[in-house]
């Protein structure tokens, strides 16, 4: 399990911000190597990935992480690799959490996009507020259709609204999209909105009907 940690911090003298990993012996053997590949393929340019020699904390089943260029600081981050799935989520998680998604680019392979945007969805106030927002927005190129609609009344009394978005894929096929949106009717979360459903067009735009 992760321990808390704080945002990262600012380098002095406006180097780019880092993170270290620990390869030493220990870690290494828990999985060091894929966390420090899987974060060196997803740190966006501003950030940069670092390794560091045996910290001499290694932990028994876990990779020692922090922020800092060249040694391990006084709150590091447990992370795990048993495999290499949950390696890619703990490279991803501690990329977010120090910068985000970032934003697009070419060295970033899709099979890292998925599990680095909903880490950064999962971290949204690294490394500043709604980040992870900001990233899925830059990441994905779409537009709303009009307004919300709130079905059965207006947005103050109705469980129900609607929202038409569009995405246009790198090929430049369009794609119409309906959220849907209701609100909790009771505990946990009572009158909180949550998006229920996520409709596809078909390739021509068009919505089927049940």
């Amino acid at each position: 399990q992760e321990k808390a940690m704080p945002a990262a911090r600012p380098t002095t003298g406006g180097a780019t911000p880092a993170i270290s990993l620990c390869a030493g012996r220990r870690c290494w053997k828990n999985g060091a190597g894929l966390i420090i590949s899987g974060a060196q393929a997803m740190a966006p340019p501003g950030l940069s990935v670092h390794t560091t020699g045996c910290c001499t904390e290694c932990p028994p089943a876990a990779v020692i992480a922090c922020d800092g260029p060249n040694t391990l600081g006084p709150k590091p981050l447990l992370l795990k690799a048993r495999n290499e799935a949950e390696a890619t989520r703990s490279a991803a998680s501690l990329v977010a959490r120090y910068a985000g998604a970032g934003q697009p680019r070419a060295v970033l392979p899709p099979s890292l996009l998925p599990v680095l945007l909903m880490c950064a969805l999962g971290l949204n106030d690294f490394p500043a507020r709604d980040s992870g927002l900001h990233a899925m927005w830059d990441f994905a190129e779409w537009s709303f259709e009009g307004a919300l609609n709130p079905v059965g009344g207006d947005l103050d009394t109705c469980r129900i609204a609607t929202q038409l978005m569009r995405s246009v894929s790198s090929d430049g096929r369009v794609r119409r999209w309906q959220w849907e949106l209701r609100k909790q009717r009771g505990p946990p979360e009572t009158a909180s909105w949550f998006v229920e459903s996520v409709g596809s067009s078909d390739r021509h735009g068009n919505f089927e009907v049940d």
